[in-house]
């Protein structure tokens, strides 16, 4: 891109006349630093027009400047003829908001955006037989290990309902609390499109295969869909876990993943896996850009993770992850009424 600026930089003296002559540069705004040198008036003026694929104040203002009227609304394509909002969904979903918002919105898109810091991403890994977790501290490079039966274990979901192309994608995520460290240990991410009797089957899945001590799907969609089909595929299997919805009250999901989670991921405290890539990324392109959410088609993955944050604290005893035999797996943590939140800069 600094190849390019110069290019253009030195090839002004190539005009036969500098005053009258005209360049015309075409393109998206690409993040990085050529457009927004051409955009600069301080580093290279140019008159310069900007829109999006959609009505919006920009789009208005040319129009009024050439005297033009439309019947197009904000939000319709600015090129119905070319682009339909349908068209422009499918390509939204396909590219995802990162590419999207610089390629087809023109609004500039750069790292300083991101709500999540790569760097602050912390790994573990399973131990051999798959009973333990085995993560290192930056106060302390040696290996430590916890087993995952000493955690507290919870299933959280962001219901979907529907198979269609277009349909929300659900997200399943299994987490394991070490409520004594303050640590918490995502075991599981699923995402897909399933309709409720599907999606029942696979919380159980997960919930058998971890052994969870609760189930916590999105409180609305629960009561509309999940209730009736948990219940009864627990009274079929005689298998029964705690259900306790969570509640998500008049939060946006933007506040429940950046004002609740996020200062836990800052903090160093949540760990992931190998393999856990595509809700890593989900978490890393999470951006706000012009105070509206950027993240795909919609961060769903994420979106189950931060409710965990709901668990993350202690109630009643915890144990301290050392291989104890006489802890059982069908622990009941919630014994005891009075609880402990971790103190930390965020919302819950």
């Amino acid at each position: 891109m600094e190849k390019s600026i110069k290019w253009i930089k030195r090839s002004n003296p190539l005009f036969d006349n500098r005053s009258t002559g005209i360049r015309i540069v075409i393109g998206t705004y690409w993040p990085g630093g050529f457009y927004e040198s051409i955009l600069d008036p301080s580093v290279i003026h140019y008159e310069k027009l900007v829109l999006g694929c959609y009505v919006d104040k920009r789009y208005r203002d040319l129009l009024e400047d050439v005297g033009m009227t439309t019947e197009l609304q904000d939000g319709d394509p600015i090129f119905p003829e070319r682009e339909t909002l349908e068209s422009l969904a499918d390509a939204r979903g396909d590219m995802g908001e990162w590419d999207f918002a610089h390629q087809m919105l023109n609004v500039r898109a750069d790292d300083s955006l991101r709500e999540f810091d790569e760097r602050d991403i912390k790994y573990y890994k399973m131990s051999p037989e798959g009973n333990a977790v085995i993560f290192t501290e930056k106060t302390d490079p040696a290996p430590q290990r916890l087993l995952v039966r000493n955690l507290h274990r919870v299933i959280t979901i962001d219901p979907a309902t529907g198979e269609g192309k277009r349909t929300d994608e659900s997200a399943i995520v299994v987490c394991g609390h070490d409520r004594a460290g303050a640590r918490m240990f995502v075991l599981d991410v699923w995402h897909g499109r399933l309709l409720p009797d599907g999606l029942v089957k696979m919380i159980l899945h997960f919930a058998e295969k971890w052994q969870v001590h609760e189930i916590s799907p999105e409180d609305v969609a629960f009561q509309k869909t999940l209730k009736y089909g948990l219940n009864a595929a627990m009274n079929e299997t005689r298998r029964y876990y705690q259900i306790t919805p969570a509640k998500p009250g008049q939060k946006s999901k933007v506040h429940r993943i950046i004002r609740a989670f996020q200062p836990f991921v800052k903090r160093g405290q949540v760990y992931f896996a190998e393999g856990q890539n595509a809700l890593i990324n989900e978490m890393l392109n999470l951006q706000i850009i012009e105070g509206k959410r950027f993240a795909g088609k919609s961060p769903n993955m994420v979106d189950a993770l931060a409710y965990q944050v709901d668990f993350f604290k202690m109630k009643g005893h915890h144990n301290t992850g050392a291989e104890e035999e006489e802890i059982e797996d069908d622990f009941i943590w919630n014994q005891v009424d009075n609880s402990t939140s971790y103190g930390l800069e965020c919302e819950t």
